[in-house]
């Protein structure tokens, strides 16, 4: 599936650090229990998109917007061990899933026993 122009994950990281600035009284407004804490939220937002970057550039371009999949089980994957998990690109339309947990689930909610 072809990669949408414009939206590289370096400028979208890029986009959110632009956008990102937010006041104490922008925290305070948020109805939440315990209430946010501004320097801490902004801390670890520049803490995730600094991980963010430092992933984005030790991934080969090909390999952006893939899923990994190790034993079966979606992974984050090791930039420098990529030979190591099986890939599954997005398809126009989706994809429809082929895990019996998740047909078990979709039978269930329907009202319907399983095979």
């Amino acid at each position: 599936m072809e990669k949408a122009l414009g939206f590289t994950p370096e400028g979208l990281i890029n986009e959110i650090r632009r956008l990102a600035h937010y006041t104490a009284s922008d925290f305070n407004r948020v109805d939440s229990d315990p209430p946010v804490d501004p320097v801490a939220t902004v801390k670890e937002l520049k803490t995730a998109l600094d991980d963010a970057e430092s992933f984005a550039m030790q991934m080969p371009t090909d390999k952006i917007g893939l899923l990994f999949l190790a034993d079966g089980k979606v992974v984050q994957p090791d930039p420098a061990r990529l030979e190591d998990y099986t890939t599954h690109a997005g398809a126009r339309r989706g994809h429809w899933p082929s895990s019996s947990e998740i047909g078990t689930a979709m039978l269930e909610q329907y009202g319907k026993r399983p095979p």
